[in-house]
């Protein structure tokens, strides 16, 4: 037995307790990251990819480092040395396979000391190297004290009751980010398909515009994800709705003209598919916006890597949505 304090700790926890250890561990981190965060951003921030107050990585970081840890007590050097090695190797996996499976980085240490990647830093490793310290010295008393005074069928319920709360947000939150991927990934595809139709409505606007009335817009802004395929939408509505008036205008002053039936046919693909891609848009533009909501609270600093955006950029594209939406009523 050693003594910790005012109570005793061999090291050696039953399941259940390592369980009620890591929960209260993601309760841990989750309110210091959202103090320091909510600091940095000068705004309050409910920090984490989970909805409920938990940062799990807090939590596996505890456990392992306690487990890993307890043999090297009470070498401290050793302890911090271990615990530093352990929780930056589980932050950078956790952090590389969250990007790759979402196409979100939901933090970055870029411009911190040492980092690699923006996913490990210096400063951030000798903070877990405290942790573990901490972790193996003092946090184990609290732990003890509630292990040796609360009933311990009464600890499994508890555990059993909110590993279920914790499983259902699991499973929603990773629903609700792949849903996110799905909508990224779809409006890449959509700027593609309209690009394409923007092509050649250009090519029968240059057969049937012998005036040369038309003129592209030159300036093209880049705000965003949304943004942008919305001013790709209104650029080939207005593309279609030019080249009616141009057929309409050259069939009243020459009825005899022959318009290909093929360009018309062409055209009438060109407007389906439009019709389409604007339906659609429609249909993910409102789930985009909660899921960067949630975002913009949880993680004001992560990253679209699909695009190479911040979300502060997207965030500040989604201010023009109303005047773009505007616009194309009145296009209509």
């Amino acid at each position: 037995m050693e003594v910790w304090g005012l109570y005793e700790w061999d090291g050696n926890y039953d399941f259940y307790e390592y369980g009620i250890i890591f929960f209260i561990c993601t309760t841990i981190g989750w309110v210091w990251e959202s103090i320091y965060m909510s600091i940095l951003e000068k705004r309050p921030l409910n920090r984490g990819f989970l909805y409920g107050p938990c940062i799990p990585i807090y939590g596996a970081a505890a456990c392992i480092i306690m487990i890993v840890g307890r043999p090297l007590v009470p070498n401290w050097t050793l302890v911090a040395i271990v615990g530093m090695l352990v929780a930056t190797f589980l932050e950078e996996i956790t952090g590389r396979c969250m990007e790759r499976i979402f196409g979100v980085r939901y933090w970055t240490y870029e411009g911190y000391p040492g980092n690699i990647d923006g996913f490990i830093c210096i400063p951030a490793t000798l903070f877990w190297g405290v942790c573990a310290i901490i972790a193996n010295r003092w946090l184990v008393i609290p732990f003890e004290y509630i292990f040796t005074h609360v009933n311990p069928e009464f600890l499994k319920k508890l555990l059993f009751f909110v590993m279920v709360i914790f499983v259902v947000d699991v499973t929603l939150s990773i629903k609700n980010a792949l849903d996110f991927k799905e909508i990224i990934e779809r409006f890449a595809k959509s700027k593609s398909i309209l690009a394409n139709l923007s092509l050649r409505l250009d090519k029968l606007i240059e057969k049937y515009d012998k005036d040369n009335k038309y003129q592209e817009e030159s300036k093209k802004e880049r705000h965003g994800i949304w943004i942008s395929v919305s001013k790709t939408l209104g650029s080939v509505k207005a593309k279609m709705d030019f080249l009616t008036d141009i057929l309409k205008e050259r069939r009243l002053k020459n009825k005899t003209e022959d318009i290909s039936e093929k360009d018309m046919l062409e055209l009438q693909a060109i407007r389906d598919s439009y019709m389409k891609e604007e339906q659609m848009e429609g249909s993910y533009i409102k789930r985009f916006r909660i899921y960067i909501t949630h975002l913009m609270i949880t993680n004001p600093r992560a990253k679209l890597m699909k695009l190479g955006k911040t979300l502060k950029e997207v965030e500040f594209s989604l201010k023009f949505k109303l005047p773009g939406l505007k616009r194309r009523k009145d296009d209509d």
